[in-house]
């Protein structure tokens, strides 16, 4: 079964405006290493879980793994968000090719783009949701968010 894909169109003034983006989904593989990279650097920096609830849906997730990602290292944050535009390339109309530096002009191009990578990869996090959730929080003595 190929991979889900997520096309972004940059409809913002700007110099992006106009661009479309492809969006891959990560193999399953890969999006386990980008999560235990994710839990590691948390783990070595301490961990502050935002009270937030487990079936809250996209907007959750996304504020859950922006104020996660907060709390670890600038060179482990690095590492994760470049893994975050792994695969991504850019519809030219004719051609869909690799994405090359200067194709995003704009840092929030950058932003929704990442956006839409944690929206493909959202059912990851919302299957499990609550079973991870439940043992992470109870490994670590927090409060369980209410279900």
């Amino acid at each position: 079964m190929a991979r889900k894909t997520s096309r972004v169109t940059i409809d913002e003034d700007g110099r992006d405006k106009g661009k479309t983006f492809v969006v891959t989904e990560l193999a399953a593989l890969d999006i386990e290493r980008w999560t235990v990279r994710l839990v590691l650097a948390l783990g070595k920096n301490g961990i502050s879980l935002p009270n937030v609830q487990v079936d809250s849906g996209f907007a959750g997730i996304a504020g859950v793994l922006w104020a996660l990602m907060a709390q670890v290292s600038p060179e482990e944050a690095e590492t994760l968000m470049a893994t975050m535009l792994e695969g991504l390339k850019i519809d030219e109309g004719k051609i869909i090719r690799e994405l090359m530096a200067d194709d995003v002009e704009e840092p929030e191009t950058l932003l929704q783009l990442r956006m839409a990578w944690v929206d493909l990869h959202a059912g990851f996090f919302t299957k499990g949701g609550r079973l991870i959730w439940g043992r992470l929080t109870s490994s670590i003595g927090a409060n369980t968010p209410a279900s």
